[in-house]
């Protein structure tokens, strides 16, 4: 009896060690950026595919051996299929062998999915093999969109355990005190006086004063900061203004697509620099306000020639916008923060 709830707490304390690892592992992989990611060695590579396919459903993930594994670096599971993918982590892009090797290598394994996953493109020539071999190409833009769908799911799971935190407050607050039952008081005898009759002059009703109250100090009030409901408000501008007194701020980044964004309504006031990670397309400033409302364009992607790749101190006045069109996305990052008036 003694050995067996040994045995028993031995394996709840070293089951919630690998807990508490694979969360902290999770959180590291998720908040990766693509930077972070070019810079991986092959392995490391293969094992963190390997993770975001869990990420994304994938059940039975499992990394082959280092040699020998014929083109094959993780085999998994979903929809009915096998898959088996080929992690490629490149500095330029692919071209044939890797096709060649994940096809023939997915027949080895008795894969009926076969995929090549990397972090940069794929030459026309491996798109058109790819194509007649049914190899399914993951290339750049799909990372971007791995990684910005995890941090999407990331940040929902945060705001509705918030919610429910907060609603569970509420609810505690809303408890009713039960009151304390006291002693009725005696009555009291009171002796009655004959009445006097007496003459009362009645004066005119004045008019109510007006009381102004006035703040401690004469202070001024303080004026209310509108609420940030955009998600990418939140992610941005993670404090408010009273709370970060125009202290700097710590750079954040996140990856933002095809929209319009306008200055003090769905982003923060403030400098930003752009940086595109994946896909091309055009990035338009408003310039000028009302009759003389104009815009200016620059074309911009991730290793297109001719394209620009940054963009570096983009600052508008509150209303104005900026727009980004086409699959571009590009990693948006505060230079300096200002106060949203």
């Amino acid at each position: 009896m003694i050995l067996l709830f040994s045995l028993c707490a031995i394996f709840l304390i070293v089951f919630g060690v690998a807990y508490v690892q694979s969360e902290s592992n999770k959180q590291k992989i998720i908040n990766l950026s693509l930077d972070e990611i070019d810079a991986m060695e092959g392995h490391q590579f293969e094992h963190y595919t390997a993770a975001m396919l869990q990420f994304d459903g994938f059940e039975q993930v499992q990394v082959t051996q280092a040699s020998g594994d014929y083109g094959v670096d993780v085999i998994a599971y979903k929809g009915g299929h096998k898959w088996a993918f080929q992690c490629k982590r490149y500095s330029k892009n692919l071209g044939l062998k890797p096709i060649q090797e994940v096809y023939a290598g997915a027949k080895r394994y008795g894969a009926d999915k076969a995929v090549v996953f990397t972090n940069v493109y794929f030459t026309p020539n491996a798109q058109s093999l790819a194509n007649t071999l049914h190899v399914e190409l993951w290339g750049r833009d799909k990372l971007a969109d791995m990684i910005w769908k995890r941090k999407q799911e990331e940040e929902a799971k945060k705001e509705f355990k918030e919610s429910v935190k907060h609603g569970n407050r509420k609810k505690e607050k809303r408890k009713e005190v039960p009151q304390t039952v006291t002693d009725t008081p005696k009555e009291t005898i009171v002796t009655k006086e004959p009445i006097k009759e007496e003459t009362h002059h009645i004066e005119p009703i004045k008019p109510k004063e007006t009381v102004v109250l006035k703040q401690k100090n004469s202070e001024p009030a303080v004026k209310q900061e509108p609420k940030m409901e955009s998600e990418l408000m939140q992610m941005l501008y993670p404090v408010s203004p009273q709370e970060s007194e125009k202290k700097e701020v710590k750079n954040m980044a996140t990856i933002i697509g095809a929209g319009k964004y306008v200055f003090g309504e769905n982003i923060p006031m403030g400098q930003y620099d752009l940086k595109a990670v994946s896909g091309k397309g055009t990035l338009k400033i408003q310039i000028g306000d009302g009759d003389d409302f104009d815009d200016k364009w620059q074309n911009m992607g991730y290793n297109v020639k001719g394209f620009a790749e940054t963009y570096s101190g983009l600052t508008l006045p509150k209303g104005w916008f900026f727009a980004i069109d086409g699959d571009l996305k590009c990693e948006i990052t505060k230079s300096k923060m200002l106060e949203i008036e």
